[in-house]
């Protein structure tokens, strides 16, 4: 996501532990970064990248933090001063998503998508469909029009390898359907997959299958070297890319490999946003819209025709990519999670045969550093015991180490107030009222009020 076209400017923080984990293979340290663009022939992006590496300590963290973001600020600055260029739509590579889904996402939402989807491609652009255990049971239309058959076996071998995957820990492709989507009309996987499925037009051809956060190529090979007849370039048209059904892990992988817009789609009011790549959200009934109106874009139910709302939402995408804020922007909110590739506790035997991408290793947690075996020792031979008490904290989070409630070892805890959220929908307003609640209540009683970003 460091070379990404809509980042400006980036302060990348590591610890000597990312450093360590980075030389036993089981991380990823600014090295690991670096090696990575000369290898894939983009070193001098990185270079004409504004850019500091910012070695970080767990301990005095405010101060550190408010250095960061000193530092981030400067780097910031002189982009102000750029100007906006004209720029042609084949520069374009929409994300195609769909959360908190109903039973008018496939009859609405996601065609309206696929229509002005169909436009970005003629114009040059491209669009990368995702979520593969929610395309289970739509095979059939996703592979109605496809470019050869070594791309329809990769998308094949891409839905079985997620069906071994999660038998392997015990759970079922099949049971992907939230209660939300039961509640909403979404019966079974395959009436949610056949409405996911209809973000691809029909008459667009799937150009290629990639993995997980794979960048898309710029370019396919002119129409003539494919022996289709058509002569001339063209951009990236449409793909798939694998990722599970989980929203904040697959739009990562989709703005990892080169999506720079985002179309959204949504039947309960989903209010997911992506930090630096505009998501525009499509309803898919009017009355939701009317609910939510000040988080929704478009209403995809607002008129029978959809050729004019396509051309409409078309016109809305070109507006975004030049600046127009979307609701999700002015909000503020936004949410970002990646697809990890490690399991808890040993891979399981059950998951030898299941073939991931190169990149991929199924790793076991890293183990307690010798030096924190000894601190912890330490604190246990203080206490007298294999254990602590809880300690109440002032407010600037320091206790007197003959302080009153404990045993006086220099222990300290915090108290936290959890807000969980059951969905992804509602870690938004969680967030939220974890705000407000610490405001009006935590900084007086000496309770740090937080929520999860994400349950799923």
């Amino acid at each position: 996501m460091l070379l990404h076209p809509n980042v400006g400017a980036a302060v990348v923080m590591q610890t000597g532990a990312d450093e360590a984990a980075s030389r036993r293979g089981a991380g990823v340290c600014y090295e690991d970064i670096k090696d990575f663009a000369i290898s894939s022939g983009r070193d001098e992006e990185l270079r004409a990248l504004p850019h500091e590496q910012v070695q970080i300590r767990l301990d005095r963290w405010s101060e550190q933090l408010e250095r960061i973001s000193d530092l981030a600020a400067r780097l910031v600055a002189p982009l102000y001063a750029q100007r906006r260029s004209r720029c042609a739509p084949r520069h374009l590579i929409v994300a195609q998503q769909c959360g908190g889904s109903d039973a008018f996402s496939g009859t609405h939402a996601n065609p309206l998508v696929a229509e002005a989807s169909k436009l970005l491609i003629e114009a040059g652009g491209g669009a990368l469909l995702a979520e593969t255990d929610e395309l289970i049971g739509a095979e059939d239309y996703v592979l109605s029009s496809v470019r050869d058959l070594h791309t329809a076996n990769k998308f094949l071998a891409l839905v079985s390898r997620f069906h071994a995957y999660t038998h392997a820990h015990g759970a079922s492709a099949e049971g992907n359907p939230s209660g939300g989507n039961l509640y909403r009309g979404l019966y079974n996987i395959a009436l949610k997959s056949l409405g996911a499925a209809m973000k691809r037009h029909a008459t667009v051809r799937l150009e290629d299958v990639v993995e997980y956060a794979q960048p898309l190529l710029s370019a396919l090979p002119a129409q003539s070297e494919r022996g289709d007849g058509d002569e001339g370039e063209r951009g990236v048209g449409y793909c798939f890319m694998d990722s599970p059904g989980n929203d904040l892990e697959s739009v990562a992988g989709q703005v990892a490999a080169g999506c720079n817009v985002i179309y959204f789609t949504t039947g309960n009011g989903s209010i997911t946003n992506f930090p630096f790549v505009p998501t525009i959200k499509v309803v898919s009934t009017h009355k939701r819209f009317e609910l939510m109106a000040d988080d929704m874009d478009v209403d995809a139910a607002a008129s029978a025709d959809r050729s004019a709302m396509a051309k409409a939402l078309f016109e809305l995408t070109l507006a975004v990519a030049s600046g127009q804020a979307t609701r999700g922007e002015r909000s503020g909110y936004h949410q970002l999670q990646i697809w990890r590739d490690w399991v808890p506790g040993p891979p399981s035997s059950a998951l030898a045969g299941v073939a991931g991408p190169e990149t991929a290793v199924l790793r076991r947690p890293l183990k307690m550093s010798d030096s924190a075996r000894r601190e912890e020792s330490g604190l246990s031979a203080e206490s007298g015991a294999h254990s602590f008490e809880a300690l109440p904290l002032s407010h600037d989070s320091r206790t007197d180490s003959g302080g009153g409630g404990g045993g006086g070892g220099g222990v300290t805890t915090e108290w936290v107030a959890l807000l969980l959220p059951t969905s992804l929908c509602s870690s938004e307003v969680a967030r939220a009222l974890a705000r407000e609640l610490q405001i009006g209540l935590g900084d007086a009683c000496g309770v740090r009020f937080v929520s999860l970003p994400h349950t799923e």
